[in-house]
């Protein structure tokens, strides 16, 4: 038989390991070399516009090539549309409504409709309206203002006002156009605009400068030829300067307002960046990163926690889409990605 002393030494080993457990991921990223990247959350391979795909799917299927609107009557599962903007309640959480379709198609305001919609041209939904998904065909969608989509919406151009909420995928061959307080989770489009658009602002005063003579960083890696600086512990880049290289940095990193960076930006303890800088790269920031005004990166920006911005972000190009991603992000007016911003717990725009 097992002793007491023995059973309560197994129990405590039991629960230590439970406690450690969370931190496994941690202790794997403090093993990494200063060369390996940094672990950055994916999403599944499916891709943001996985659903619509389906929807389309189902469409040809069920009616082929035609106009689904001329099949009279339609097939089992399926309304049309009214004329009218539709009102009230329809399905459940367990229980999906018809799917809905037609020409143009209207939620009223406060309408909760818990199943699909499919519009030819044109889909609008009115404030405080939920609906579960929409796709459009061949136009664009408004959002009114607390308007809530609770799995996904494709379309041209979609336009979400204030407080909206699009809480799954939303896939866009145009713009979307998010309004102040508007939530997001993942979206891909050529043009995402968080809130206002406001002009870009560049740096100002830049000066070129050697970072090992500028700062009092330990560096541990002078430019190679693939231009890399790798400093141990934390680093400060002064204010105006221009960093010509990619920087890897140990600790944390803090780039001061106005500079330049010709490289790419990866800091294990995450990275503050102050106002109007601008990095021709992609910045992969630990933790958590909290960006400043007219901030450009033209590569992806991503953290593993959180990405905090202030008014007038640029990320990516449309000759170079790039992705923001991180599981909480929040935008300040004025933002602009070309690409993709996808945040699996909660994307909001912030004034």
């Amino acid at each position: 038989m097992t002793s007491p002393l023995l059973s309560t030494v197994l129990l405590g080993a039991g629960v230590a390991l439970l406690g450690f457990a969370p931190l496994l991921p941690a202790l794997r990223e403090l093993r990494r070399g200063v060369g390996r990247p940094l672990h950055i959350p994916g999403d599944d391979d499916a891709g943001a516009g996985f659903f619509a795909a389906r929807m389309r799917e189902r469409l040809r299927e069920e009616f082929g090539d035609g106009d689904p609107l001329t099949k009279n009557p339609l097939p089992s599962g399926w309304i049309a549309a009214s004329n009218t903007p539709i009102e009230g309640a329809h399905g459940r959480a367990d229980e999906p409504a018809a799917t809905l379709i037609g020409q143009r198609v209207a939620l009223a305001p406060g309408c909760r409709y818990l199943g699909d919609v499919v519009a030819r041209e044109y889909a609008d939904l009115g404030h405080d309206a939920v609906v579960r998904a929409v796709l459009v065909e061949a136009g664009d969608t408004r959002i009114a203002d607390r308007a809530t989509v609770l799995r996904w919406i494709d379309a041209g151009f979609i336009d979400a006002g204030r407080d909206a909420r699009l809480l799954g995928r939303t896939t866009a061959r145009e713009r979307v156009v998010l309004g102040t307080g508007a939530e997001f989770r993942r979206i891909a489009a050529p043009t995402i605009t968080f809130g206002r658009e406001l002009a870009s602002v560049a740096p100002v005063d830049i000066r070129d400068a050697r970072l090992d003579e500028v700062t009092d960083g330990d560096f541990i890696e002078h430019p190679d030829e693939q231009g890399r600086w790798v400093c141990r512990g934390a680093l400060r880049i002064p204010r105006g300067t221009r960093v010509r290289g990619h920087l890897v940095v140990e600790g944390a990193l803090h780039i001061e307002d106005d500079c330049e960076i010709l490289g790419s930006v990866k800091a294990h303890r995450g990275a503050r960046v102050g106002d109007r800088v601008h990095i021709d790269g992609s910045v992969f920031a630990g933790p958590h990163a909290v960006l400043g005004e007219h901030v450009t990166v033209h590569g992806m920006l991503s953290a593993e926690a959180t990405i905090d911005c202030g008014r007038g972000l640029r990320v990516g190009r449309l000759e170079r889409p790039a992705s923001l991603l991180a599981p909480v992000i929040r935008v300040g007016d004025g933002g602009c990605v070309h690409g993709a911003a996808w945040a699996s717990r909660l994307g909001k725009v912030v004034e």
